[in-house]
């Protein structure tokens, strides 16, 4: 199989996993907000922030040394395995027992027996950890989408059956307590891989050497993700922070969802070519192009959805978070091309750079959010939108610079993309003018954005169009 059937057919079962799931997680949570209120997410947004950042001490930038390893080996396997277990036993009952002192931070007595529960998916997840970067290394998403769905689905039926039961929040923290450990368990019945009982400190060195600065900058990309969980939290309430939580979930859905397959397939792929100069760059310019192309109406649109979008699926009493949906629309187009550049600097081991650009993010964040934090919540959105594009210019500049690429042209197409998609929007808008009900100016919203941007497509992305059908058709022939 050539690098580019193995990169459609990887990017095909990478679509059907991501996108399966992110439906049937979509569809869950929507049934569960509609029960649940939003100070019940709320709290579970107020524990995130802790076990994300526990989480990425615990992967360490190992899982990225070692795709980007050649010679990777058995005793390499290994020893980062035995390693991630350690660390998260370690970090588990380190929030154990910080658990008061973080109730008492929040002043929610409730937080206490939560996050000793809710930890417990860092040793999960840690456990799962060669597994996933095994079939991530030969493309093997099949695998994992099996494992993934099969897990949701009996996840969210529990959860469900638990909110309607009246366990308030216990429900949604069952429900990924559940999904963590069917994940882990079917990833090993399905994996042939087993650790041997080793430890190598050679080994260790040789991947921490790699991972170290991948560690720190995880570390500080994790803080400048969950900083406003933190902030939130902190100064207004539990109710106001789920409806900011479930703002950005939604935000994230066309973002994430859609950048985090091309990622993933793509950082296996670029790293076996990336001894040939000519051969990279031609493929993180055609990256970027197709990314932009998928992720960036899907964003427009759901901003322009926003407000009949969260009346029709979550009900009236998440009004509140529509404007935050809106602005968090505009935080999250930058994501996508900021990850894929990232990907590129980590194919060259440049990760002293990769550290210095995440403590530039911080800092560039941390300004925004002091100035706007007094204003109230809607204007730390504004300041994250403000922070966002210059996170984006500093990133994007840094990568064209180091690896010689047309930094005007990029940002002059870039730039062209979005005021099209902005006028589009706007025209898209124009329904508002008019009164009809929500699911109707949902579906004729949904009709005429997609039309008018399908038009402008047919003239200035052929090729992109062409590897859509290309991947629609191996789909098909499934």
């Amino acid at each position: 199989m050539t690098l580019k059937q193995k990169t459609i057919t990887g990017l095909l079962w990478s679509s059907i996993e991501r996108f399966s799931f992110q439906g049937l997680q979509f569809i869950i949570t929507i049934i569960m907000a509609r029960i649940l209120n939003p100070s019940d997410f709320g709290l579970i947004g107020m524990i995130a922030v802790f076990v994300a950042i526990s989480q990425s001490l615990i992967d360490s930038g190992f899982a990225a040394a070692l795709i980007q390893k050649k010679d990777r080996n058995q005793t390499d396997l290994s020893t980062i395995f035995f390693f991630n277990l350690v660390v998260s036993i370690f970090f588990y009952f380190l929030i154990f027992f910080s658990s008061p002192y973080i109730a008492d931070f929040y002043k929610e007595p409730k937080l206490i027996i939560l996050t000793k529960v809710i930890s417990i998916n860092i040793i999960f997840l840690s456990l799962t950890l060669i597994q996933t970067t095994l079939y991530t290394i030969k493309l093997n998403f099949k695998t994992q989408a099996k494992a993934s769905l099969i897990s949701l689905i009996i996840s969210g039926f529990i959860g469900i059956y638990l909110a309607y039961s009246g366990y308030g929040v216990w429900s949604l923290v069952w429900q990924t307590l559940i999904k963590n450990a069917l994940n882990c368990i079917l990833l090993w019945l399905y994996s042939k891989w087993i650790p041997d009982l080793m430890f190598s400190r050679k080994s260790f060195s040789s991947l921490f050497s790699y991972g170290s600065n991948l560690l720190l900058a995880g570390l500080l990309y994790t803080i400048f993700e969950n900083i406003y969980l933190f902030i939130i939290g902190k100064n207004f309430n539990s109710k106001e922070l789920g409806y900011y939580v479930k703002a950005r979930n939604v935000a994230n859905l066309p973002s994430a969802s859609i950048s985090g397959i091309i990622l993933r397939v793509t950082f296996p792929v670029l790293s076996s070519i990336q001894d040939n100069h000519e051969k990279l760059i031609s493929g993180y310019n055609k990256i970027i192009r197709f990314t932009m192309f998928v992720t960036f109406p899907l964003i427009i649109l759901l901003a322009v959805e926003s407000e009949p979008m969260i009346s029709l699926l979550l009900t009236d009493k998440w009004e509140p978070a529509t404007i935050y949906l809106k602005l968090l629309c505009f935080v999250l187009i930058w994501y996508p091309i900021n990850e894929i550049n990232i990907n590129l600097i980590k194919v060259k081991a440049l990760t002293y750079s990769i550290l210095k650009l995440s403590i530039l993010r911080i800092i560039i964040t941390v300004t925004l959010l002091i100035i706007t934090l007094p204003f109230g919540i809607k204007m730390l959105v504004v300041g994250q939108i403000i922070a966002s594009f210059l996170i984006f210019l500093v990133i994007n500049l840094f990568t064209c610079n180091k690896f010689h690429i047309n930094i005007m042209k990029q940002l002059k197409d870039i730039t062209h993309f979005i005021i099209v998609l902005m006028v589009i929007a706007y025209l898209t808008n124009l329904l508002n003018l008019l009164e009809i009900d929500n699911l109707l100016k949902l579906l004729l919203e949904t009709i005429i954005f997609l039309g008018l941007y399908s038009l402008y497509s047919y003239f200035f992305f052929k090729s992109e169009i062409m590897e859509i059908v290309t991947i629609a058709k191996k789909i098909l022939n499934l």
